[in-house]
């Protein structure tokens, strides 16, 4: 009876932890102009990644971040993401080439849950990044397809 009950509760919170709602893949710029209809989904999206001085977001052109990126483990985040981060070797990659010194250009696909705050809004929530100056944010369960590239001589 107890290794019944046991088996049970294993098989449940296995299936518990593989039940995350399936991503929708849609373009950064569909992203962008369609906001409302994915706040709060998980989503699949390939973008540059701008990382600098309190900025680290995706974007279409590899400049300027346009939506923010957060990691599940950031303290604070509301609300709170009910995953972790699944792809520790592609995060490290990820942060080892957007250090590299000299012009070029990182992008990635991400798998994560998608915010959305219309800050034009009187019942806006927060904002999200520095100085709650995004209205997207996308909270990273997990990365994939890291690449680096050279920019592109003028």
């Amino acid at each position: 009876m107890k290794i019944t009950f046991l088996i049970a509760l294993l098989i449940g919170s296995i299936s518990g932890q593989t039940s995350i709602e399936k991503p929708i893949r849609v373009s950064l710029n569909e992203l962008i102009g369609k906001s409302g209809i994915y706040d709060g989904k998980m989503v699949l999206v390939s973008a540059f990644v701008v990382s600098g001085f309190e900025e680290f977001g995706l974007s279409s052109n590899g400049s300027v971040a346009e939506i923010w990126l957060d990691y599940p483990s950031r303290p604070r985040l509301v609300p709170p993401p009910d995953f972790k981060l699944l792809s520790e070797k592609e995060s490290k990659l990820l942060d080892k080439y957007l250090r590299e010194k000299g012009c070029h250009l990182v992008s990635a696909t991400f798998t994560g849950r998608f915010d959305y705050d219309d800050l034009s809004n009187s019942s806006s929530k927060f904002g999200y990044g520095h100085l709650n100056r995004f209205k997207q944010r996308l909270i990273i369960r997990e990365i994939a397809d890291v690449m680096t590239e050279k920019c592109p001589k003028p």
